[in-house]
């Protein structure tokens, strides 16, 4: 005998949250790590061989 259980949605709210943490995560991550690739290059203390 099989019972259908009905979902509630809270799986999908789970995820959905989840995701947007990690995206968040991933965009600090991000817009730190670009300034501070291009600071030496900003500040012309790149070392490029001159």
């Amino acid at each position: 005998m099989s019972t259908t259980v009905p979902s509630t949605g809270a799986a999908g709210d789970h995820r959905a949250i989840s995701a947007a943490a990690l995206i968040a995560i991933y965009m600090q991550a991000v817009n730190i790590s670009i300034p501070n690739a291009a600071l030496p290059h900003i500040q012309g203390d790149a070392l490029d061989g001159e």
